[in-house]
């Protein structure tokens, strides 16, 4: 059985966008908001471990901010523009 297109996690065949998105101005600022933070580096590492307590924590704080949801919300939008969604 083929895995759908429309899973999220299958960028093959998107890789050239997911890069430039991630190279973006926008993802960019939003790795400098969450750096900000401090700890960002070991919460990643503990998500990798299977603990999003600590990553997800993070990420909430950032997005009850202006700038950190206004961030979001144009880099979903890249996203959806350059067929990341489907």
């Amino acid at each position: 059985m083929q895995e759908k297109s429309g899973n999220p996690l299958n960028f093959k065949g998107n890789r050239a966008a997911l890069a430039q998105l991630a190279g973006s101005g926008e993802a960019k600022r939003l790795m400098e908001l969450l750096n900000s933070q401090g700890g960002v580096q070991q919460a990643a590492k503990a998500a990798a471990g299977g603990d999003t307590k600590a990553l997800l924590g993070m990420v909430d704080r950032l997005m009850k901010t202006q700038e950190g949801a206004a961030l979001v919300e144009q880099i979903g939008a890249k996203a959806k523009e350059a067929g990341l969604d489907r």
